[in-house]
């Protein structure tokens, strides 16, 4: 379950674990911007899911606060040590293309499998923490 929101409108700092079902409630209902950054980020989750290689996804940013109308999507996804984008089809290749899943999928998507270093990733985990006014919020893991 989720954390309640700060009074500055966002997650307390830390990693917080939700469903997708509830990420969505909680942040993809309030108007019809966020039911769009809602479908995107399904659609998203549900193309890697589909490669049978996802194993964490993180979500950051404005989408996981108050803000009442982002502007996307920001993901983190972690994907099997075997995985290779290029072996995607290509209605999925783009997601795991960063300006093209910008451009086509409204998504800042990031992605590296899992065998990356810990430290490395608990460092990306720690910075996307940091908002634009260097305040301490929290990002959500999405339970797969």
């Amino acid at each position: 379950m989720l954390p309640p929101m700060t009074a500055e409108g966002a997650l307390p700092p830390g990693i917080h674990q939700a469903p997708l079902g509830e990420i969505v409630a909680e942040f993809g209902e309030s108007n019809p911007v966020r039911r769009e950054m809602a479908r995107r980020l399904r659609q998203i989750l549900e193309t890697t899911k589909g490669t049978g290689e996802l194993r964490r996804a993180f979500v950051w940013g404005s989408f996981v606060t108050a803000k009442p109308e982002p502007a996307d999507v920001d993901l983190m996804l972690v994907m099997s040590t075997e995985f290779r984008s290029e072996r995607c089809p290509p209605s999925a290749r783009q997601v795991f293309d960063g300006e093209a899943a910008q451009r086509s999928l409204g998504a800042t998507v990031l992605w590296t499998r899992e065998d990356v270093p810990p430290g490395l990733l608990n460092a990306f985990l720690e910075q996307w923490q940091i908002d634009r006014s260097g305040q301490r919020r929290g990002i959500v893991e999405v339970l797969l």
